[in-house]
């Protein structure tokens, strides 16, 4: 396995997807209209992320 193998490989590993569901009512204003619970999702999954 050659450099560029393995940081594929390394990025492959890393990536990780977060799911939130919301309305259909569009956020206005720059409001991203986020609840504390899609909050805490969000930074678990980049907590994971960074600390592998």
């Amino acid at each position: 396995m050659d450099d560029h193998d393995r940081e594929q490989e390394r990025i492959r590993r890393c990536r990780n997807e977060v799911r939130i569901d919301k309305s259909d009512e569009r956020p206005r204003g720059g409001d991203l209209d986020l609840s504390i619970e899609d909050g805490k999702k969000i930074m678990t999954a980049l907590q994971t992320v960074v600390a592998t």
